[in-house]
């Protein structure tokens, strides 16, 4: 899995920023199912997914901040989740 995003800060502060994210999300899997010795079976799947979400940072110091952000995906685009 990889993902490419642009991010927009919607909010800035001495101590944090929050981000608007979008972007692309690409999926390379494969499936499989094993029954030894009788059957082994796997097909690859790939597929790219648009993504939004948000992001942010808090400074709690110089030396230490938290960081975190969440995405969804999918839509209909690549993928029918």
């Amino acid at each position: 899995m990889v993902s490419a995003v642009a991010s927009w800060t919607a909010l800035r502060s001495n101590s944090g920023r929050f981000d608007l994210i979008a972007g692309a999300r690409a999926w390379d899997v494969t499936l499989g199912a094993e029954f030894p010795p009788v059957l082994s079976y796997s097909v690859p799947v790939q597929w790219v997914d648009s993504i939004v979400g948000v992001a942010g940072r808090y400074d709690f110091s110089d030396r230490w901040s938290l960081e975190g952000r969440a995405d969804i995906g999918g839509f209909g685009v690549g993928s029918q989740v």
